[in-house]
């Protein structure tokens, strides 16, 4: 059975919720680290280690992010829809923008296997 138009909805909502949200976790990480872990230093120092620590907090947030979208959608099926989208963006956009150096795929499959298994788990079935 395909999903209804209402599932669509909030999976395509949930795909929008999600990506705002963690842009903003590792914006504000970064701004956290500049002000208060290392301040002083010149821009591209910043923007460097914002290459290297937004994937982390991709993962650390994600996971209780995926989660609690998964007990918003209340089913796997939407869930399953939700992370299709999600995963169709994400590689549009790993393939749309030019990265400094090569693709860190392990990083990559372990946020996604995180944010998928946290989408399942909140997304029990009741």
């Amino acid at each position: 059975m395909a999903p209804s138009t209402k599932a669509w909805k909030k999976a395509i909502g949930g795909v929008v919720a999600a990506e705002v949200l963690l842009v903003a976790a590792a914006f504000l990480w970064v701004a956290f680290y500049s002000h208060f872990i290392a301040p002083g230093q010149e821009v591209n120092a910043y923007r460097q280690y914002a290459q290297v620590a937004s994937p982390w907090v991709s993962v650390i947030v994600g996971v209780p992010l995926f989660y609690l979208l998964g007990r918003w959608l209340k089913s796997r099926r939407a869930a399953a829809l939700l992370f299709g989208l999600y995963l169709a963006f994400d590689l549009a956009l790993l393939a749309g923008f030019p990265t400094p150096g090569p693709i860190p795929w392990a990083m990559v499959a372990a946020s996604w296997a995180t944010k998928l298994a946290s989408l399942l788990a909140g997304a029990r079935d009741r």
